[in-house]
Parts: structure tokens; sequence; C-alpha cells
């Protein structure tokens, strides 16, 4: 329900289909927007932004990893005209939104299936505003948001494997009021393009979590279509993860933004209150009920915080962006453009071709006295 009291902003989410091979995809990526010399420069600089050390050791990551995401961006930089050294991309990745997400397995829900749920809070003055389906040669189809053209937030793939994300204490990155890197590696968005394009199940995700340098603190639900789910955090480098199947008396996992698994809590020893008053949230709908169904979920998503996980601080970068139900199992997606209080869902699969525009609506809100505060 629209509440006349509050200021809206109306924006589109544009769904892309990214498909063939990996260079050509870059490169139409790139031609979509030579046109725009605002957007160019947002994502080109013009001047280098990586050394030339720097870009070897980035381009031998990607070869190990996603040779074919490395191309994709080598075709996007040669249709804008740049080094890739000069791109935006390079530069944020090589090594910050706050989100909720949790997973049921099968057990848990009505449905019988496997649901992993995510809110992604951040705001559009800086997001693409964009979902798309990829199919690149030699890498697995997926469908997911994506951030700097390249790099997914969410998402899943052709063979029933699921990511969600949220950071893991204060964000990691270049820029002032984030947390410095401890070590030397990639942000969570390359690194979750690379497990859509590459991995097939749980225990794959976290084979490559464990083995690929990752800079950013973040906490990744990965979940697949056998009905395992799997919480995997990173903080400085380290990583822990808790597995959860049919198998488990655990039939659910949940994450906002600080550490829970035991293993790595002394990293992150205080949380912002908005992130314990989510985690709390969430735990005690899915502990009040002995099974939920798809329309909880969307309930506890899309109820306005602090009595859901819905947020309109656009301003502080802290506004729900877009809500999304993954089902694993049939490989489909409930997806809510924008606000999820006041925009429609919609269902989507691999089997949709069409390229559409969603109209959304954002309501501008100042978030509560004490919403920031660390304890």
């Amino acid at each position: 329900m629209i509440s006349m009291a509050l200021n809206y902003v109306k924006k589109k989410f544009r769904y892309s289909v990214l498909k063939g091979d990996a260079y050509d995809v870059g490169r139409t990526q790139g031609e979509s927007i030579i046109k725009n010399p605002q957007v160019v420069r947002f994502f080109a600089a013009k001047r280098r932004l990586i050394n030339s050390q720097n870009m070897i050791e980035i381009n031998s990551l990607y070869e190990e990893f996603s040779p074919s995401l490395l191309e994709e961006i080598n075709g996007f930089a040669d249709a804008l005209g740049v080094p890739t050294e000069n791109l935006r991309y390079h530069n944020y990745t090589w090594l910050t939104p706050r989100c909720s997400q949790f997973v049921v397995l099968p057990s848990k829900n009505e449905e019988g299936k496997i649901y992993a749920a995510r809110n992604y809070d951040f705001s559009y003055r800086l997001d693409d505003m964009r979902f798309c389906k990829t199919s690149i040669k030699n890498n697995y189809s997926n469908m997911g948001f994506s951030t700097l053209f390249f790099g997914r937030i969410d998402g899943i793939n052709e063979k029933g494997l699921a990511i969600t994300m949220s950071s893991a204490g204060l964000p990691v990155g270049k820029f002032p009021s984030m947390k410095n890197p401890k070590i030397v590696g990639l942000q969570f968005w390359a690194v979750m393009r690379i497990i859509l394009d590459k991995c097939k199940d749980v225990d794959e995700s976290i084979k490559l979590v464990e083995k690929i340098p990752i800079a950013y603190n973040a906490n990744f639900i990965v979940s697949d279509k056998s009905g395992s789910a799997a919480l995997i955090e990173t903080y400085d480098g380290e990583v822990a993860h808790k597995k959860i199947s049919s198998s488990t008396t655990d039939n659910f996992l949940c994450a906002t933004n600080h550490v829970v698994l035991p293993e790595l809590v002394h990293n992150d020893p205080k949380k912002m209150q908005n992130s314990k008053v989510r985690f709390e949230l969430i735990q005690s709908k899915i502990n009040g009920k002995d099974i939920i169904s798809k329309n909880d979920i969307k309930k506890i998503l899309s109820d306005t915080y602090p009595n859901g996980l819905c947020c309109h601080y656009y301003t502080e970068f802290f506004g729900t962006m877009n809500s999304a139900i993954y089902n694993p199992i049939d490989r489909k997606i409930d997806i809510c453009f924008g606000a999820s209080d006041c925009n429609p869902w919609y269902s989507l699969s691999f089997e949709d071709s069409k390229i559409d525009e969603y109209e959304v609506l954002f309501p501008k809100e100042k978030a509560p006295i004490g919403f920031w505060n660390f304890d």
C-alpha cells in the first residue's frame, strides 16, 4: 500500500539479455553506453587507475578463476576505446551495500521447496538498476542483478545454484568511511559472478570461496536444487562456513550485517543496532512458525523496518533497491523491483526471453534515531 505522506522518486529497472561469446557480450555493453558521455565517465576514467603490476596480478587471477569474465571486460574497454587500466570496475573490485538474507529448507516451508530470500539495500544514485540473464559460452547461464555491469549482487544459474550476500561489518573498499582491506583480493561482486558462472552446487561454491582471495568481508548464502544450503563468511582473509541439509537439525540460515559464525565472531565484536534488529526479526519470524509459506517470506521482506526488512533510507544508502526469493529446485525467482512495500512482485524464469523495463517507486525517509549506533 502506498502512503501519500511519503515523498517518492520514480525510476526504471531494466531486464537485459546477454548472450554469446564473452568478448562480444562485453563489447555490446560498451556500445550501449558509448553515446552517453556521463555514463562512460562513470565506468571509465581518463587516466590509469591501476598500475601495471596490479594489472598483471588481476589478469592472472581472472585467468585462473574466470577467463571469460576477463574477455567480457576487455570487450567493454575496447568498445569504449580505453585501456582496461582505466576501468572503474577493476579499481573498485581489486582490493556498499547492506542487506538482509535467509534461506529455508524444504522441510520448513509448506511448498516443499528451498527458498533463498534477500533484500538488497543501497541507493538508486549508484545502483545499476539492471537485472540480467547471461548466457556466455563455456559458462553456466545465470540470472541476477548486476553492479558495475560485470559484477553480480545475487543470482541463480541453470544448475539450480542460488547465491545471495550481505556485508559482514563495515563495508570494505577504497572510499572514506569504508574499512581498508587487510588482504589483496577481490570484491564480493566479482566472486559472486564467478560462482554463478562456474559452480553447480553448494560444495563447489564453498571450495571456490576457500581458494579465491577475497578482500571483502561478506556473508554469502548459497543453496542448490538438492535442498542443501550454506552460510559462508569471509573476514580479513579468514573463511568459515556452516552447511545445512535434510540430514541436519537446523533447517534455516540467516545473515544481516555482522558476523555470526563462532570461528570468526571475534573479528566483529561491535554490531550496528539495525543489523541486530533485522537478524533477530528474521529469527523470530521463522522460528515462530513450524512451517512458513512463500507469502510469509514476502511479508518479512516487505514490511517496513523495524517490523520487517524493507527500508526507505536511500539518501543514507540504506534503501531497499530490490527483493528476491530464489527457488533453486524449479530455477525460478520472485522479484520486486524497488521498495517491496509499494511495488509489485514478478515471477521470472530461464524460459523468459523478453526485454522489459520496470517502473518503480522509491519512498524517501530518514533513518530513525539509533539506527546507525554500534554496540
